[in-house]
C-alpha cells in the first residue's frame, strides 16, 4: 500500500532513507533523494516531515532541503516547523557533566565514537560491537544520577537524551500544524527510537512501517533503505497521477 493523499508522512533518516555506515559521517546520500522528498512534500500539501536522531543542521547539510520542510532533530528535542522557525533547547548542567564523564570513559576504549549533539549525547560502538554491554552499563550508571535524562539503545549506539524528547512527541506537535491537521499520520523508521513514533501514528488511526528486521509495533515492513526510496518514488508517481 502506497502513500495516500490523506496521509501525513513522517520519515526517519539513518537506516530508513539512507543506509547505515561504519561512522555517522560516512553515509552516502543518493543524488535524487532530496528531490523526491521535496516533491512528496508538495504532493501532500506540506504534510511531510523528516524525524531523525541527527541534529537538524546535519539533516540540512546532507539533504539540502528548503527550510519550509519541517524537521524534528535529536529524537524530537529540536523542531523546525513549516514556517522555518527552529526550536533548540538549552543544554542542562546534568548533560554537561555526563559528557565529561563519557569522554573520559571513551579514552579507555579507542574504538568508541562519542557524538555530542544539541541536548543529547550518543556513543557509537559499531567499530567494536563487543563493547555494547560495557557502554550500556556505564551510561546507565551515569543516567541514574540524572532524573531529567533517559538512556536509549539503538543500532550499535547508546544515546542519552532528555526524558521529554521523543519522536512520538514530535509527531504529536507536528500534527497540530495546519498542513498536517486532520490527516492520518504515517511513520516510517528502522530503529527502537522510532517505536514511539509508530505508537503515536497507530493510536491516531494512521500507519507504521518498520524498515528491516526486529520486533515492532508496526504492521507493515520494508526490507531496507533502497526499498524505502523505491516505495517513495512509486508513491510520488501515484500521487502525481491522482492530482492530474
Amino acid at each position: 500500500m502506497r502513500i495516500d493523499p490523506r496521509d501525513a508522512l513522517f520519515i526517519d533518516f539513518d537506516g530508513t532513507l539512507i543506509d547505515l555506515a561504519a561512522h555517522p559521517s560516512a553515509i552516502v546520500v543518493p543524488k535524487d533523494l532530496a528531490n523526491i522528498i521535496e516533491c512528496l512534500f508538495d504532493a501532500l500539501g506540506g504534510a511531510l516531515a523528516v524525524v531523525s536522531g541527527r541534529p537538524i543542521d546535519e539533516i540540512d547539510r546532507y539533504l539540502g532541503l528548503p527550510a519550509r520542510i519541517p524537521v524534528a532533530g535529536v529524537h524530537g528535542a529540536q523542531l523546525r516547523t513549516g514556517s522555518g522557525m527552529l526550536e533548540v533547547p538549552v543544554v542542562g548542567d546534568e548533560l554537561i557533566a555526563i559528557r565529561a564523564a563519557v569522554e573520559r570513559f571513551a579514552r579507555c576504549h579507542p574504538a568508541l565514537f562519542v557524538e555530542p549533539k544539541p541536548v543529547s549525547l550518543a556513543v557509537h560502538f559499531r567499530a567494536d560491537p563487543s563493547l555494547a554491554d560495557k557502554v550500556y552499563a556505564e551510561l546507565a550508571r551515569l543516567v541514574e544520577q540524572a532524573p531529567d535524562l533517559k538512556l536509549m539503545h539503538g543500532h550499535a549506539v547508546c544515546e542519552i537524551k532528555p526524558v521529554w524528547a521523543s519522536k512520538g512527541a514530535a509527531i504529536e506537535r507536528l500534527m497540530q500544524l495546519p498542513a498536517f491537521r486532520g490527516r492520518r499520520p504515517l511513520m516510517i523508521g528502522d530503529d527502537v527510537t522510532d517505536e514511539d513514533g509508530f505508537r503515536v501514528a497507530l493510536a491516531a488511526g494512521g500507519r507504521a512501517i518498520k524498515v528491516g528486521q526486529g520486533p515492532t509495533l508496526a504492521s507493515e515492513r520494508l526490507a531496507g533503505p533502497a526499498d524505502v526510496r523505491r516505495w517513495l518514488a512509486e508513491s510520488l508517481e501515484s500521487l502525481s497521477r491522482t492530482d492530474a
